[in-house]
């Protein structure tokens, strides 16, 4: 099987935050005072997220069989 584009919506927001981040709730969220967010799976703007996601398909990748290629030749 050859890939040569695959879009993938939500990318960013399918991988497991690999440590523990937290973060306040958006406005109109009911949450009491004193209370945040721990964040289960990624989101768009964290820093990690592109890491996060690399690591989560080339696992997947790799489970089905795919084959990394070496380094292109210039």
């Amino acid at each position: 099987m050859e890939l040569y584009h695959w879009d993938i919506q939500g990318a960013f927001c399918t991988s497991d935050v690999d440590t523990e981040i937290f973060m306040q709730p958006p406005t109109g969220y009911p949450l009491p005072d004193g209370q945040c967010l721990r964040l289960r799976k990624s989101l768009y703007c964290l820093r990690q997220s592109s890491a996060l996601f690399y690591e989560n398909l080339e696992r997947w990748m790799l489970e089905y069989g795919f084959q990394p290629i070496g380094p292109d030749c210039v």
